[in-house]
């Protein structure tokens, strides 16, 4: 079972037809990773998670197929880069942003977002997500994230 914590109060998301100023919906750790679900100024949900700096993961590299950009982690101890090194993080439409932790200890940050085809947006009516069913998306990359990091352990 993965322990989730929840940081302060949590808000829902709020759709808004026009922009507003967004902002954190909820933040809180799930096991050992941090995350935060935000407002993207009114216009759809976004979910960030924070690898540990032991995490075995060195970089974030991109496949051009089909014409559309796919994130996918890179494997430490690998010597070459191959479709066996990658590691596709299960989350909605896939990984769309990477960058550096705020957090002291933690050096990556993956980010996905809910403002693709079918995800309800200003100009689209489709999905609203709520806060508690982006949170279960955040445990389950958490739990599939730690399921990579023990058979890297193991090697």
């Amino acid at each position: 079972m993965t322990q989730v914590r929840i940081f302060g109060a949590f808000h829902e998301m709020e759709y808004s037809e026009t922009p507003t100023t967004g902002g954190t919906l909820m933040r809180g750790k799930v096991g050992r990773y941090f995350f935060e679900i935000k407002n993207v100024r009114g216009s759809f949900p976004t979910a960030y998670i924070h690898l540990p700096n032991r995490y075995p993961v060195s970089a974030i590299i991109t496949d051009n197929d089909d014409s559309e950009w796919d994130y996918c982690l890179y494997n430490r101890s690998s010597r070459l880069m191959n479709l066996y090194d990658r590691i596709y993080l299960p989350v909605h439409e896939e990984l769309t942003y990477d960058g550096s932790s705020k957090f002291k200890n933690y050096g990556l940050v993956l980010g996905w977002d809910y403002g693709h085809l079918g995800d309800y947006t200003p100009n689209y009516p489709g999905k609203k997500w709520t806060v508690l069913e982006i949170l279960r998306e955040v445990v389950a990359a958490a739990r599939y994230l730690d399921s990579k990091w023990k058979k890297e352990a193991t090697k």
